[in-house]
This record gives C-alpha cells, structure tokens and sequence, in this order.
C-alpha cells in the first residue's frame, strides 16, 4: 500500500536525475531494505536513497561512531553505532 504521507518528491514525476550503481547487498540488508519498502510504500531505489541520507546525518551528529544522549532526568547515555 502506497504511503500516502510520502513527499511528491519522491515520485516518478519530479525524480531528478539518478545515477545508476551496482550495489552488493548483504541477506539481512536486502531484507532489511525490503521490509523498510513495504512499510514506507516506496521502491527499492527511494529506500536506500533515504538510507544513505540517514547514513549521513547520523555520521554528522555521531563522531567516531558514538551518540550523547541526555535524558531529560540528565542521566547520560552513550549509544555505540556498528
């Protein structure tokens, strides 16, 4: 079922030019891909666009790999990324 909260950006229609790539893609990862595709009603092509814009807002916000997260009690937390 399409997501019908999805931006019309991510239509066929106003898609701007895409670059072809090969990608390898682990059994988990395509599972992964997949089920996140059926979830957001999206192709293949859209979720792994938005994975690798996620990839790299985490990468900006995580240096080395770690996140600081302060609760709102002030107990910190330290999430390792893999």
């Amino acid at each position: 079922m399409a997501n019908p909260n999805r931006s019309p950006a991510s239509t066929a229609s106003s898609r701007p030019s895409l670059t072809r790539v090969t990608v390898n893609l682990t059994p988990a990862a395509k599972e992964a891909a997949e089920k996140l595709a059926s979830e957001q009603g999206i192709n293949l092509t859209d979720t792994i666009n938005r994975a690798l814009r996620i990839a790299a807002i985490v990468n900006d916000i995580a240096p080395n790999n770690r996140l600081r997260v302060v609760q709102p009690d002030e107990i910190v937390s330290v999430i390792y990324l893999l």
